[in-house]
């Protein structure tokens, strides 16, 4: 497993770093860290951007929204309230958008088709996650 930070650069050169590694260590599990770096716009670049055979190597996506960018017009309206819910409901719709199931189930893996999305552990006891919900949380642990 290689964790890689992500977000410091332009997205178009983060995923270019990514798919060198992935194509560098073909056998290697990728965790990105992103630290809130990235608007919404961004995010959905960048994963564009990344072709399917190495989206499926990715375990999470951790933090990869600056919660100051997220705006109502940068989640097309409807989000409101303060706090972690616009945040939320902007992850959840990054999640959905980049191709993840609509699984009542939850619980979809790492590799479900849509980027996931690690979360800290403040967020993930967030008051408006479900069970359904199709976020993960991950121990940080200093990383």
């Amino acid at each position: 497993v290689a964790k890689v930070k992500v977000g410091g650069k332009p997205v178009e050169a983060d995923a270019a770093r990514v798919v060198a590694l992935a194509e560098a260590s073909p056998q290697s599990r990728l965790r990105l860290d992103a630290n809130q770096a990235w608007s919404y716009a961004e995010a959905l670049a960048f994963w564009g951007l990344l072709p399917a055979s190495v989206r499926a190597r990715i375990d999470y996506i951790e933090e990869p929204l600056d919660p100051a960018t997220l705006g109502a017009a940068s989640l097309g309206g409807g989000v409101g309230g303060g706090g972690a819910a616009p945040l939320l409901a902007a992850l959840r719709n990054l999640h959905s958008e980049t191709g993840a199931p609509n699984s009542a189930a939850g619980k979809a893996g790492p590799r479900g088709g849509g980027m996931f999305i690690a979360l800290d552990e403040t967020l993930a006891q967030h008051p408006t996650l479900e069970a359904a919900d199709l976020l993960g949380c991950t121990d940080k642990g200093g990383g």
